[in-house]
């Protein structure tokens, strides 16, 4: 089966009141789809195949704290691409202007980025299955969740 995602993660309270389309992932993240062709023009930061610098440019300006008063909010960024069980992952995590986890492709980096999020794997499973990402296939299903919850 195809796994094929590009989204980011972060905080449900936070995620929603900025972006339209937000797919739960937990009681506390949300997933939300990104569109390269949106940005065509640009060309996407390495590793990525979708990340251009204006989408995460817009993201992180939409979650930086409005005053001084107010915590940054930790933004991940993840992409999958299995087909059949082969494939690769490559994210990313921020914490206002610190980074939590270095933009790269590796085979658990998408652990790593839930990690970074908070998420603690449950006994027996890795933080993909403890969120489960499985249920989310391709960016059409979380806009078809995010729709659903709206």
């Amino acid at each position: 089966m195809a796994h094929a995602i590009e989204a980011f993660i972060g905080p449900a309270s936070v995620m929603r009141t900025r972006f339209a389309w937000c797919a739960p992932l937990t009681v506390e993240l949300v997933l939300v789809p990104v569109d390269e062709g949106l940005f065509r023009d640009e060309e996407p930061i390495a590793p990525f195949y979708a990340l251009r610098p204006s989408i995460l440019a817009a993201a992180r300006a939409s979650l930086s704290p409005a005053g001084y008063r107010e915590v940054p909010t930790a933004l991940g960024y993840i992409e999958t691409d299995y087909f059949g069980g082969p494939g690769d992952q490559r994210g990313a995590a921020w914490l206002g202007d610190t980074v939590l986890v270095a933009p790269q492709e590796a085979a658990d980096i998408v652990n790593a980025v839930l990690r970074a999020l908070g998420v603690v794997r449950d006994l027996g499973k890795d933080e993909w299955d403890t969120v489960g990402l499985a249920r989310y296939r391709s960016n059409d299903t979380i806009l078809a969740a995010a729709m659903q919850g709206r």
